[in-house]
Parts: structure tokens; sequence; C-alpha cells
């Protein structure tokens, strides 16, 4: 079988500080204005920078907390901001929804999924530039809200749900094709905290591929982790697409990275069953 999947060990610390990196910083670069390079910066604050500094947005939300950026392709001057953090610890601050800006920043929307309260990433059509993708990771402390894949055609006035339920599973990470927006990778994240315990896992989570545009979905199985996974983080290879990167959660303090780069005829992508990743081995 062309291509492999390969698991990469890594220790506890390290593989913290890869997760650190794909899941709590945000950044977006844009075009170049002719004063420097501007970059969109989210965590607790959004700010845009360039070489004359930082500038702050306020956005017209109960929170401060960011969970993710999105800027249109098709239009620089169209922002969008999804709230909440998409983390599991007690501390966690929650948002209340998708927010965008059509001029850059200065003004701002709701355009819903509030009570999604921790969206996980935003994805733009770069054709259709009213088609939107969100990665909502739903409510930490309890059931139910906005939780899953939602997709719209309208620019967020009607939103659909494809995947995700109704009780602890949520999307955490979604990446593109570049080559072709329909391709969208998802991994969902069965997660739920309560006072005295977190359940960091579960079996509904998982790596899943759609073929439409969001619409439908097949799992993604073969050479990938058995048993419950926990928190997932997806890369996409921008000068090879046909390599895929996943960043998986174990057993809370256990995991690795998978790289998939092989692509079958007919069905899409496949997973490779071979090389494999050995939890034992990390420490």
């Amino acid at each position: 079988m062309a291509g492999s999947l390969v698991g990469i060990s890594l220790p506890g610390f390290w593989l913290g500080m890869v997760l650190i990196f794909i899941f709590a910083v945000k950044l977006q670069l844009l075009p170049s204005s002719g004063r420097g390079p501007t970059v969109v910066v989210g965590g607790m604050r959004l700010s845009f920078m360039s070489w004359e500094g930082f500038r702050h947005l306020i956005l017209p939300s109960i929170t401060l907390s960011i969970g993710t950026l999105a800027i249109d392709p098709s239009n620089t001057s169209v922002l969008y901001v999804g709230t909440g953090e998409d983390v599991g610890g007690r501390h966690v601050g929650y948002g209340d929804g998708v927010y965008r800006s059509r001029d850059g920043g200065a003004n701002w929307e709701n355009i819903g999924l509030k009570s999604s309260e921790h969206i996980a990433r935003i994805l733009v059509h770069p054709k259709a530039p009213d088609t939107l993708f969100v990665a909502a990771q739903g409510p930490l402390w309890n059931q139910g809200g906005e939780r899953g894949f939602y997709r719209t055609e309208d620019g967020g006035k009607t939103w659909q749900r494809t995947l995700g339920d109704d009780a602890w599973t949520g999307v955490t990470d979604i990446v593109m094709d570049p080559r072709n927006p329909d391709r969208i990778y998802a991994a969902t994240w069965q997660r739920h905290r309560t006072v005295a315990a977190y359940m960091g896992g579960g079996p509904n989570s998982g790596l899943h591929r759609s073929e439409d545009g969001g619409k439908t979905w097949t799992k993604l199985a073969q050479g990938l982790p058995e048993g419950s996974m926990g928190k997932i983080g997806l890369a996409i290879s921008p000068h090879d697409p046909d390599t895929v990167y996943a960043a998986i959660e174990l057993d809370r303090r256990k995991g690795g990275i998978w790289r998939s780069t092989d692509r079958t005829r007919g069905s899409g992508w496949s997973w490779a069953s071979t090389p494999t990743c050995d939890p034992s081995r990390m420490r």
C-alpha cells in the first residue's frame, strides 16, 4: 500500500508543549498593508499587531475569552471570531458564539451558535464566502448546547449540525484540503467535567473525513490507536496536502503524533495500518 501512517513517541512534557502550541495560541497572518506584516492575535484578548504596535479590538460579547480567529480569504476586511476557550480545565473561559466584522474589526455582530460556549475553529470557504464551517466543542460542565460540526451557506443566518451529539461529544478541530475545500477533516472530542472529576476522553472521540463540504462524514480508524482517545489536534501540509498530522491524547497523560501520507483511489483518504505508535513507551 502506498504511503504510511507514522506514530511519533513524545515524552509527556514535550507532548504538552505541542498541544499548547496547537490549542492555546491563535495567530492569523494578514497580507501586507505596506506598513509591515499584520498579525491577528487571540487569547484572552484580541489585537492587531504590526510594526506600529498593537491595536486592541473590543467585541460586544459577555466574555473576553477568544477560542479561534478566521479571515475571509476573498476579503481580508471580513473577520470571524469564535468565543470560548477550547480546553477542559476548571479555569476555562466560556463564550457566546461566533462574531463577524466586515470592516477590519471596527464593528462586530453575533451571527449565531450562542450556546456553544467553546468554539475551537472557524473555516471560510475560499470561493463561497457565505459558507462557513465551525468546530464547536460545546459546554464543559453540562450536556446540551450547540456542540459538533456546524455549517452555514448563508453567512450565519441558519446553521446545520452534521457531526457531534447533544450529550458530551463536540468537535475540537477541523482542517481543509487547500486543493479541494469540500474535503474536510474533523476531530471529535468526548469530554465532561464535574466538581469532583474530569472525563477527558471517550469512545466517541475520533477522526472523520468529509468529501462534500461537511454534509456527510466517514470515520477514520485504520492505523489509529485503539481505545478511547482524548483531545486531538489536526494539521494538513500546505506543500503536500496528501500529508495530514494528528496530535492525539491517550489516557490523559499519554499520546503522540500520527501522520498519514497515503490516498487511495476512489475512496479518498485512508490511513495505513503500520507502523503504529506504542503508547506504553511514552513517559
